[in-house]
């Protein structure tokens, strides 16, 4: 279950980013991360620290007392580290928060021993290698995967089995393919989510809709199906049912909060590929078919870019995701009315400056960072997120490949950035920044960033690979002229067999 971090960063007292298999923090200063599993020490028996082979205090005849056995459980270990901290004395003033989040859990009526071997396989794969796996934005992964394990685990109830279906399906897919077991699975979980909604989905029932459908949306999205684009269904209807159920996401505190960010962190970004995917008609190829297949699933009406728009985001949401809403709702193209008003050349100058302004502030009356971003603990993430959001706001705004200083100057920030990091999980950033690759040297940075997070199988990057691939070889085909950024986009993004996903 959730841990603390690594034990190189405990050691080390920093906050660690948990990444797996080992946290950024350890890869870029060259440490050795040691993993996050229950560390226990076994003093030798002439050690004046040791509970085992010593006798208690107080007794004068070591014969008579034998070995000394402790029953612990996991919170107790995190008690006595924290007791340790300061000889168990109370510091005056110091804050009691770390205390204060440790929390017995909670009695579940479905316990994982009545699942069968296969399921409870199945589950402990998803803790420790599926749940890398899950797209994180202001919350951690251990955090994530303890919370959708509250919810499938609640009950016997149809809602928190459709979640259990969709933790299994996800787990199954990474561990054995797109197998016979994982369709199963799958097929379980979407009867469980209609099951669960015939007498109406009430406020216990549309949380764990929205987990289960945020679960079936990654598993939808590192599927091996390349004419498959059913993560959007799941995506949206997660998304509409969020936006009706926020006063409930609202009063489960940090437990909504994390779901909430979570969805929203997904529609923002989608806002980015409904910009670009099908916004032109098939390209016919030289052996008269069409690229892509016109019989190919299409986003649901539900996700179409007018929709989702008027769905928006909350108020409450993070100010950073509505900062990405804006931007990839208000870009216009040259052919949109508006596009050569002074007010939009206002908007642009406006969103500009918002992303360079944009910092992680910290409130010293709460001791809590506002607008931080918990699942980014590396301010290399954040910063390569602003620079791509920079660099498509002034390609948009021009609409054009050719040069720009500015492009030119944030593009070298971020390839300095992207050369100080091991691997990146995050899809968009490396799209756009390295759509601008132009020496050898930077596009194999690129790749080598896009090969280890699909070996890491943080996300399915592979696909990331050709699209960036088709971007190089337009790039080295326009000498004499200058592509037009938008719809060079469009065309690389459209051949795309699915829908591509940036989150």
């Amino acid at each position: 279950m959730p841990s603390n971090g690594c034990w190189t960063c405990r050691d080390r007292k920093i906050r660690c980013d948990e990444g797996r298999p080992k946290c950024q923090k350890c890869a870029h200063s060259n440490r050795e991360c040691r993993g996050y599993g229950l560390k226990l020490s076994w003093p030798g028996a002439k050690s004046k620290r040791s509970l085992i082979g010593n006798p208690s205090r107080g007794s004068t005849d070591s014969k008579s007392h034998g070995s000394i056995f402790l029953h612990t459980d996991f919170l107790d270990m995190e008690i006595h580290q924290y007791l340790s901290k300061s000889a168990g004395r109370q510091v005056h003033g110091e804050s009691n928060r770390d205390l204060l989040s440790l929390n017995r859990p909670v009695t579940i009526h479905w316990k994982p021993f009545q699942l069968r071997n296969t399921e409870i396989d199945l589950l402990a794969y998803f803790e420790s290698v599926a749940s890398n796996t899950l797209a994180t934005f202001n919350q951690t992964r251990s955090e994530l995967c303890g919370l959708l394990f509250r919810l499938a685990l609640l009950d016997t109830t149809s809602s928190s089995k459709c979640v259990l279906w969709s933790i299994l399906a996800l787990a199954s897919l990474h561990k054995n393919g797109n197998q016979y077991q994982t369709m199963q699975l799958k097929l379980t979980a979407v009867a469980l989510l209609k099951s669960s909604s015939t007498d109406g989905v009430d406020e216990a029932v549309a949380v764990r809709h929205i987990a289960a459908g945020m679960i079936m949306t990654t598993l939808e999205i590192h599927s091996n199906e390349d004419r498959d684009s059913q993560w959007t269904w799941f995506l949206c209807g997660s998304g509409r049912l969020m936006h009706r159920s926020l006063h409930i996401l609202e009063a489960l505190g940090s437990d909504g909060s994390m779901l909430h960010d979570w969805t929203s962190y997904y529609g923002s970004l989608t806002g980015f590929t409904l910009r670009h995917w099908r916004r032109m008609a098939p390209i016919s190829t030289s052996v008269g078919s069409e690229m892509p297949d016109s019989r190919m699933v299409k986003p649901p009406p539900v996700c179409s870019p007018s929709t989702h728009k008027s769905m928006g985001l909350p108020e409450n949401s993070h100010d950073f995701l509505k900062l990405i809403r804006d931007i990839f709702h208000g870009i216009l193209r040259p052919s949109d009315a508006g596009y050569h008003d002074p007010a939009y050349a206002e908007s642009l100058k406006d969103w500009e400056y918002r992303v360079k302004k944009y910092t992680v502030s910290y409130d010293k009356n709460t001791e809590k960072d506002r607008n931080s971003i918990r699942g980014w603990d590396d301010n290399f993430q954040l910063e390569l997120f602003k620079l791509a959001l920079l660099i498509y706001i002034e390609r948009s705004a021009r609409s054009s490949s050719g040069q720009s200083e500015k492009v030119t100057s944030y593009t070298q920030r971020g390839f300095a950035v992207l050369s100080q990091m091991n691997y990146c999980e995050l899809p968009f950033p490396l799209f756009i920044i390295g759509s601008e690759a132009q020496s050898d040297e930077e596009r194999t940075l690129i790749l080598g960033l896009v090969r280890s997070g699909d070996a890491n199988q943080s996300h399915p990057l592979s696909r990331l690979e050709s699209m960036l691939q088709a971007i190089w070889a337009q790039n080295d085909l326009e000498t004499n002229y200058e592509l037009d950024y938008t719809m060079k986009l469009d065309t690389v993004m459209t051949s795309s067999p699915r829908l591509p996903c940036f989150a």
